[in-house]
C-alpha cells in the first residue's frame, strides 16, 4: 500500500508491504527500508519490493518483516504538488544533504528503536545511506545490514553518465520549461514516449515502470531532480572510506558490468580501498536501472542474502 508522511514539511509517499507507517510495530523485529536512486520515484520499485516481500513470507511465514520504500523529497508529487515548499526558496530541502536529513527524520519519526533495520540503497541511495550512517549514531547501531545496489559513491562527475550530463548544467533553469509542452500531452502519448525510451517491448519492461514514469511529466519534479543532481556532482567526489570501513561488516555491494554510473573499474578499485568488503559482480547483465527490466532477478538475489542473515540471527 502507499501512504503519505509529512517529513520536514514535505508530503512524502511511502510504499509499504506487510505493515504500514500507521500500524503497530511492537511484534516487528526487522524492517527493510529501501532508498531509491535519482529520480527518487518509489513507484519504480513496487514490483521489486512486492517480489521480495512474497519471497520472505514464504521463507519466514511466522515472522512479520515489513518492507518500506521512501520517495525522495519532492520527487513523486501525487496529489501534494501544490503543498510542497518552493525549491527556489528552500533548496536545502531537496539537495543531497536535504535528502539525507529527510531520511534520518523519517526513521526517527516512524521506526521504533527496537526494530533492526535492513537497508537497501540503489545508485545515489547508497550515498544517502552512507551519509545517514556517518551523521546518525542511532542509525548505525540499529542498522543490521545494508545492501548497496549499483552504488554511486564516488567520482560521479568522471563517470560516463556524469560526463554526458555535465554540459546540461548551465541550462538547468530553462530545460524544465523547454520540456513542459510534453507535460500536456494526452496520457496515451506519454505512455508511447516512455515505451519508446525503454525499448518499446512490453514483455521486457517491468509492469510498474510505465505508470511510475508518468510522474516524470511534471515541471516541479524536473526542477527538484536537477537540483539534487547538481549537489550530487558537487559532493560525491571521494569515497568515504572512513565511514564505510567502520560498518563494512554490515555492507553488501552489488556491481554491474556495464554500469555507466559506477564503471567496472570503480568496482574493481573499491576492494583495494576496502579490504574484506563483501561484494558480488553481476553475472546476469542487469542494467544500473534494474527496476525497469530486472526487478525479479534483483529481488531474488537480495532476498537470498537477507534470508541467510536472518537465519543466522
Amino acid at each position: 500500500m502507499e501512504c503519505c508522511e509529512n517529513i520536514n514539511g514535505i508530503p512524502t509517499p511511502i510504499l509499504t508491504y506487510g505493515r504500514g507507517t500507521d500500524d503497530e510495530l511492537e511484534d516487528v523485529n526487522y524492517l527493510i527500508l529501501l532508498i531509491p536512486g535519482n529520480p527518487g520515484i518509489i513507484d519504480f520499485y513496487s514490483d521489486f519490493m512486492s517480489d521480495m516481500y512474497d519471497r520472505l513470507v514464504q521463507s519466514f511465514p511466522d515472522q512479520m518483516i515489513p518492507i518500506w520504500g521512501i520517495c525522495h523529497a519532492g520527487h513523486q508529487c501525487n496529489h501534494h504538488k501544490n503543498r510542497l515548499p518552493d525549491h527556489t526558496e528552500n533548496p536545502f530541502l531537496y539537495d543531497l544533504d536535504g535528502q539525507v536529513e529527510h531520511k534520518i527524520k523519517f526513521i526517527q519519526d516512524c521506526i521504533p528503536d527496537h526494530v533492526r533495520i535492513i537497508g537497501i540503497g540503489h545508485s545515489i541511495g547508497c550515498k544517502v545511506w552512507s551519509e545517514m550512517i556517518r551523521r546518525s549514531p542511532d542509525i548505525e547501531v540499529n542498522l543490521l545490514h545494508c545492501f548497496m545496489l549499483f552504488p554511486t559513491l564516488e567520482r560521479i562527475q568522471m563517470t560516463p553518465n556524469g560526463q554526458s550530463i555535465l554540459p546540461y548544467f548551465p541550462y538547468e533553469k530553462i530545460i524544465p520549461y523547454l520540456l513542459s509542452p510534453l507535460f500536456y500531452l494526452p496520457t496515451f502519448m506519454k505512455k508511447f514516449i516512455i515505451k519508446y525510451h525503454l525499448g518499446g517491448n512490453d514483455s521486457d519492461i517491468t509492469p510498474c515502470a510505465i505508470p511510475a514514469a508518468m510522474h516524470i511529466f511534471n515541471i516541479g519534479f524536473i526542477q527538484r531532480s536537477f537540483l539534487m543532481t547538481r549537489s550530487e556532482f558537487e559532493k560525491v567526489v571521494d569515497l568515504d572510506v572512513v565511514t564505510l570501513k567502520r560498518v563494512l561488516h554490515k555492507l553488501f555491494f552489488y556491481f554491474g558490468t556495464k554500469d555507466q554510473w559506477c564503471p567496472i573499474e570503480y568496482a574493481l578499485d573499491m576492494p583495494i580501498k576496502l579490504p574484506q568488503m563483501k561484494y558480488q559482480i553481476c553475472e546476469l547483465g542487469l542494467e544500473h536501472a534494474f527496476v525497469l527490466s530486472g526487478s525479479s532477478e534483483m529481488a531474488g538475489i537480495v532476498t537470498n542474502v537477507v534470508s541467510e542473515i536472518l537465519k543466522d540471527m
